[in-house]
């Protein structure tokens, strides 16, 4: 620490707080002896017991004043706002609940578009791996039904040896 800092700013002259109690009490003594030994004012006896019924009866003469309510509509524009707003807010909690679809709820025509226009980075036999090929029917893959006669036509005019698709022909 600097040395300035080491002495203090004030000092007290020695024994200054010794015997101080006394000198104040001598002191207020000095005071009170000036005071009267009467009161100056003297009040007659019971004054202050009916001293409002008093100011009451020379303030209001005759009757009660009426009281009169400033602005009592302010109630009923509260009211009306706070029932404004309850309904916004139920209106609007009900707008921010989304409908929860299933995928039962969509239909075959959007599912299909979504697949088309969708990139999913799978190739066709990554698909045909996922898909169970017992439930599945030629009819489910086309967009024509074909019928059983159809297709034996074709075949008969366009493979030689009906042998060699392993199928069986009854005619």
């Amino acid at each position: 620490m600097d040395k300035k800092y080491k002495k203090e700013g004030f000092k007290l002259p020695e024994g200054y707080f010794e015997g101080l109690t006394d000198r104040i009490l001598e002191r207020v003594a000095e005071d009170t002896s000036d005071l009267p030994e009467k009161e100056g004012f003297t009040v007659p006896e019971g004054y202050f017991d009916s001293l409002n019924e008093r100011v009451r009866a020379k303030t209001f003469p005759g009757e009660d004043p009426k009281v009169v309510r400033l602005n009592p509509w302010k109630k009923y524009y509260f009211v009306a706002a706070s029932i404004a707003a309850l309904i916004v807010i139920v209106i609007g909690f009900r707008l921010s609940q989304a409908e929860s679809y299933t995928f039962s709820d969509l239909a075959n025509a959007e599912l299909e578009s979504y697949l088309n226009e969708t990139d999913l980075g799978l190739t066709s036999y990554e698909i045909a791996e996922v898909l169970p090929i017992e439930e599945l029917e030629v009819n489910d893959i086309l967009d024509n039904a074909l019928n059983e006669e159809s297709i034996i036509d074709y075949l008969d005019e366009n493979v030689e040896d009906l042998d060699e698709l392993n199928i069986e022909y009854d005619e």
